[in-house]
């Protein structure tokens, strides 16, 4: 258990790099005659580029791999950064960080394809579940992370999806030794060898000393719900994603009120607001670059003026060449219902009849 996701793929970075080069560990990275590159999607989490400061990398050797506009990461690109990177004497790649529900989009990497692709060139495969990771509890949804048992390593945040009292994260790695090995001190006047149960301390494996007992929320969590509880969780949130993307999608037929960005693969719903105006011009991607940055605007003006009325408060943010856009995402959802998305859509286009178009 570790204080949070980014601390997660910070040790997978941290444990890759040791198994490529241990010699790390006493001479630090002085002691390379190669500069070590990391190796993840354009849409992967911003904490990968911190881990990247923080251990002596620097996000010079950051390779941002090219995404599908739903932010799935292209097997084929990765293949393309690997072999130049190849073809550098000076470069050593050593992991590949995947996601398994993007941040913004909530897309899943393909692990399978991309486990090969890291098997045939000897890289360490991180999947990063912060988000995504929950849909394994869930016997419908599970299908998405097709591949998982393959790769080195996982980060997992009960509590996001899960709604466990915060912080619950999780680092699981394939090699029970690798942690030790990394990060052991040996320091006898705390980790002494032959104390009692001293095999259940693993203080002397990670980064901190000292640390909450966060392993307990999920035991007290777990034991409370059960696995067809914490099932039913992820269910619902999927389920009531399905409802919202639904619903959108038929008021686009009919009233073209709102339009969706991407197709949901997680628990994120993606969605423009289209204020009366500009409803007849079809869809948002292919509007003029003024009537994007129109469209954008309206997103941004649309969520103040909800939040300062304390109706409704809905997170907005651009992607990539795509202006703003509302995203959804569902997460520890019992008390919202199917009556509380329609409210609020509806409360959208009574706020967004009299915006102003800039």
């Amino acid at each position: 258990f570790v204080p949070g996701g980014s601390i997660s793929n910070m040790y997978a970075i941290h444990l890759a790099r040791f198994r490529v080069a241990p010699e790390v560990k006493e001479k630090g990275m002085y002691g390379l005659n190669k500069r070590l590159v990391v190796l993840t999607s354009a849409q992967s989490h911003y904490s990968f580029k911190k881990c990247c400061f923080l251990l002596g990398i620097g996000s010079d050797n950051l390779i941002s791999v090219k995404c599908e506009e739903n932010g799935t990461l292209i097997p084929e690109e990765l293949e393309k950064e690997i072999c130049e990177l190849k073809k550098d004497q000076n470069a050593l790649p050593f992991i590949v960080a995947i996601t398994a529900g993007t941040t913004v989009s909530g897309s899943f990497d393909p692990i399978n394809p991309i486990a090969d692709i890291c098997e045939k060139y000897g890289l360490w495969l991180h999947v990063d579940g912060a988000w995504g990771g929950s849909l394994l509890l869930s016997s419908t949804y599970r299908h998405v992370l097709d591949g998982l048992d393959r790769a080195d390593s996982f980060t997992w945040c009960p509590h996001k999806m899960m709604g466990v009292p915060l912080q619950c994260s999780l680092f699981i790695v394939k090699y029970p030794q690798l942690l030790e090995k990394s990060n052991a001190t040996k320091a006898s006047y705390l980790f002494q060898p032959d104390k009692e149960f001293g095999e259940y301390d693993i203080g002397d494996k990670t980064i901190q000393c000292g640390r909450k007992p966060d392993a307990f929320k999920l035991w007290f969590f777990w034991k409370a719900y059960g696995d067809q509880g914490l099932e039913a969780r992820v269910d619902r949130a999927m389920r009531m994603t399905e409802y919202t993307s639904q619903k959108i999608k038929s008021d686009e037929e009919k009233n073209g009120r709102f339009q969706l960005v991407f197709e949901t693969s997680c628990s994120n719903v993606c969605f423009w607001y289209i204020p009366p105006k500009l409803r007849s011009l079809g869809k948002v991607r292919d509007l003029s670059d003024v009537q994007q940055k129109q469209i954008g605007t309206i997103q941004s003006k649309l969520k103040s003026l909800m939040q300062k009325d304390g109706s409704f408060l809905v997170q907005f943010q651009p992607l990539d060449k795509l202006p703003n856009f509302f995203r959804i995402i569902y997460s520890n959802i019992w008390f919202i219902s199917s009556n509380d998305i329609d409210e609020l859509l509806e409360s959208m286009d009574r706020y967004g009849q009299n915006l102003n178009i800039e």
